[in-house]
């Protein structure tokens, strides 16, 4: 199983030898990494060159390429074209999805996402009361009518980082959490696209102008994780909303770190947990029941890595 982000911040040409990686940096030995260890190519010097064979190679293995625009944020992502045998048949279950089973769906992301947000506000800031997340967890019903999710946000943000917080602001805490969150939505257009899916048709995402809707349906259980990651790594917000080189590599970091599920509580890496949770997906696709997805669980990550 791939296991590796590699993150190219200077200048750098890429090739392919052997089914390596070849990494060329100015004045420095050629550095090679098997391309089977790799999950994702985040390339954000704009002095990167690449092969085409490399290209071709990157697709046969299943590794992403996500590439990083002026503002530092993820803008483009290069997935394989032909990477499963049965594309049309899985392209019918998604256009033919019963709306009651779609809305079920959605509703165990949904709570499990406020679920993570009350154990990660237990964690930083336990002077705060976490019993109305729960509550709107548990009265939350099949499509969200109430906008039990908005609400769960507004006070979960404010509670975690002040009551003047928006995230609509210009500061290091969104900057890094927009960042992290976008290479994690990356991850699983990935894995939505190895197992045959369509990442455009989403759950309760249906932006016609949005091609990784079922990416972002998905991601939603892992947001509170990526936020207190970054308020583990960050714990007094710098003053400067930039992110460095520096700070990016300290985000990737997460995608190693090994959390559990809602199913089997077996620790695995981010990596592969969301790999788990697009692969429970289909497999609910074929139950007849309604079957629980294979969703991360905050309350018992732990750090186990650092610089």
């Amino acid at each position: 199983m791939s296991w590796r982000i590699v993150h190219l911040s200077q200048q750098a040409h890429l090739s392919i030898k052997d089914q390596q990686l070849q990494i060329q940096l100015t004045n420095q030995p050629v550095a090679a990494i098997p391309l089977k260890d790799i999950a994702m190519l985040v390339l954000e010097a704009t002095q990167i060159t690449l092969t085409q064979p490399l290209l071709c190679s990157l697709a046969d293995h299943g590794i992403g390429v996500l590439t990083i625009d002026a503002q530092h944020l993820p803008n483009g992502l290069f997935l394989p074209y032909l990477p499963f045998h049965r594309p049309l048949q899985r392209l019918r279950w998604q256009i033919n999805l019963h709306q009651g089973r779609r809305k079920n769906w959605h509703k165990q992301l949904i709570q499990q996402k406020i679920n993570n947000q009350a154990a990660v506000l237990q964690r930083l800031q336990p002077q705060y009361p976490t019993r109305a997340l729960q509550r709107l967890a548990e009265n939350l019903k099949p499509g969200d009518p109430d906008n039990h999710e908005a609400q769960a946000a507004r006070w979960y943000f404010q509670a975690l980082w002040g009551k003047q917080f928006q995230r609509s602001q210009t500061r290091f805490y969104n900057a890094a959490i927009n960042y992290t969150y976008a290479v994690v939505r990356a991850l699983l257009a990935r894995h939505v696209v190895a197992c045959g899916l369509h990442p455009s048709l989403g759950l309760f995402h249906d932006n016609e102008q949005n091609p990784f809707n079922l990416a972002d349906d998905l991601i939603e259980p892992y947001r509170p994780l990526v936020d207190y990651w970054v308020c583990q790594r960050y714990p007094e917000e710098p003053q400067d909303a930039t992110l460095h080189a520096t700070n990016k590599r300290r985000l990737l970091q997460l995608l190693t770190q090994d959390i559990s599920n809602n199913q089997d509580h077996g620790r695995r890496s981010l990596i592969a947990d969301t790999e788990a949770l697009v692969a429970s997906l289909i497999r609910a696709y074929t139950d007849k029941n309604i079957v629980p997805l294979w969703l991360p669980v905050i309350g018992d990550f732990t750090i186990t890595s650092d610089e």
